[in-house]
């Protein structure tokens, strides 16, 4: 199984090794910085961007790259012209379309799914922010290199070890009796989770799926007979039923992690007490006087 963090090290030590830094490495491939780093670090990358690779850089040993060997490729279809001469010589490569390639069926742990990110002037990863209005564009674009760069972006204290992202609410569904909880145009805070099956009871996540994105307290049921996953609501009012979902509906996972609201929480009766006393104590003081 090929890893992406150990193809991101082997080649960070390639350019490190030619004295390339990553910002010269994008450009000799044809691909923005973000990109080149989010493929250093071991995050998500297509087909099109390892073909820049391959192609940006001529004399990378794909083989030792991807941790593999002539005999491999070559059951797998892949054939080599006259110009192959040993491992460290540059490859000529094609695949044989006439033979199809082996499929294999196997139990493995839970799935791991890279996410794009984008970095600042420091190489530190951003918060992307996806508002509501950019909702329905994210269920499109959240694989795309391209369409995440263009979200908006910042960075905050205390949320650099991580991939973070933020979300602004939509609805009452999260709204607890008391009115605390996640108002309307709040704006969460979340860590990326790579497996649904990392996810904990009882904690609130941002779940992405095909048909839009939930905010929701979850129970974890994937392991089960049938799995699933419980989003439930902490609005109960009974207008917000639990939303079952099976692990081919989750896209992304991101588990809540801070808020930032406009809502300010009205006085507690203490505070009122308090307040009414002082009035008291004012209106006595002023008839002693009179």
């Amino acid at each position: 199984m090929l890893d992406l963090n150990t193809i991101g090290s082997k080649l960070s030590l390639y350019l490190e090794k030619h004295n390339i830094s990553a910002n010269q490495a994008a450009r000799m491939c044809d691909m923005s910085p973000s990109q080149m780093h989010n493929i250093l670090n071991g995050k998500n990358y297509g087909i099109q961007h390892f073909i820049k690779i391959m192609n940006g850089f001529q004399d990378l040993n794909i083989l030792e790259l991807f941790d593999l060997d002539v005999t491999t490729l070559q059951r797998m279809g892949v054939t080599f012209g006259d110009s192959h001469k040993g491992p460290n010589e540059p490859k000529a490569y094609d695949l044989d379309s006439s033979r199809a390639l082996p499929v294999v069926n196997e139990p493995g742990p839970p799935t791991i799914k890279p996410v794009m990110v984008t970095m600042n002037d420091e190489m530190a990863e951003n918060i992307a922010f996806v508002p509501i209005k950019a909702q329905a564009g994210y269920l499109q674009g959240y694989a795309n290199q391209e369409y995440v760069e263009k979200l908006p972006s910042f960075g905050l204290p205390g949320f650099q070890n991580g991939t973070f992202r933020a979300f602004e609410v939509e609805g009452h569904s999260m709204l607890q009796i008391d009115n605390k909880g996640f108002h309307p145009g709040d704006i969460t805070i979340n860590q990326y989770v790579e497996s649904p099956h990392q996810i904990r009871d009882g904690r609130v996540y941002v779940i992405v799926t095909p048909d839009g994105m939930l905010l929701k307290r979850c129970i974890n049921r994937l392991d089960g007979e049938i799995p699933r996953l419980i989003c439930k609501s902490d609005n109960r009012s009974g207008d917000y039923p639990d939303i079952p979902l099976s692990p081919d509906q989750i896209i992304e996972v991101w588990e809540f992690k801070a808020n930032i609201t406009r809502y300010a929480s009205p006085p507690g009766d203490a505070y009122t007490l308090i307040n009414d006393l002082n009035v008291r104590i004012a209106i006595l003081e002023e008839k002693m006087n009179l």
